[in-house]
């Protein structure tokens, strides 16, 4: 599976004929706000909402920018991952 940045749509999106997304904002500090991941029916249950998580986190650490996680669900990929807790904004 490949995940593409969508920057004009602010979001992590998958290369699925439905795509599975992780939405962004970008806050004036420049965190990105994670706020809402949706996976298809079709997709659940096949990791793919990690691997979004995981872009969206290898990338905003590649950029030097930390994330503010307001989706439930990348909250709790981060409960499960706590070595991942150095992108997160305090």
């Amino acid at each position: 599976m490949n995940i593409r940045h969508d920057e004009a749509q602010s979001r992590f999106a998958s290369d699925h004929e439905e795509p599975a997304f992780l939405a962004y904002d970008k806050r004036a500090d420049g965190t990105l706000d994670l706020h809402h991941t949706a996976v298809p029916s079709s997709l659940e249950g096949q990791g793919v909402g990690s691997q979004l998580v995981r872009y969206a986190i290898d990338h905003a650490r590649a950029k030097g920018v930390k994330i503010v996680p307001t989706c439930g669900f990348v909250r709790s990929w981060l409960d499960r991952h706590p070595d991942q807790a150095d992108v997160v904004a305090t």
